[in-house]
């Protein structure tokens, strides 16, 4: 996503993008203060019930305060909600990797399979 954002166009399509996601209710927003602390979008594929992260955003004011981490767990809370059986994603960063094994998180190819 970060390579099609910061294309010349990229702010259209990130406007595009989040605009679909908010049409879908497919993007859950932490906000303080009236201010956007951060948010994270999925896609559902219900045949072969799964919730994949289409991406996780956290304001510059508002990193290294846990933001990702209640994102990342309201996103498992909507999956239960909607019986979805497994969440995948990928991720390079650390504390992110970190939390998903601590919730016994499955490697398979690049991604990561989590069972809800």
């Amino acid at each position: 996503m970060r390579e099609i954002f910061m294309k010349p166009d990229g702010k259209k399509g990130m406007r595009r993008f989040y605009a679909h996601m908010f049409k879908n209710k497919t993007c859950i927003v932490a906000k303080e203060s009236k201010k956007i602390a951060g948010s994270i979008c999925f896609f559902i594929d219900k045949k072969n019930q799964y919730g994949l992260v289409a991406s996780i955003f956290v304001a510059r004011d508002f990193q290294g305060m846990g933001v990702s981490k209640i994102l990342y767990l309201k996103l498992l809370e909507e999956f239960f909600k909607r019986k979805l059986q497994y969440y995948i994603g990928s991720s390079t960063t650390q504390r992110v990797l970190f939390l998903s094994e601590k919730m016994r998180r499955k490697e398979f190819f690049s991604s990561i399979i989590v069972d809800i």
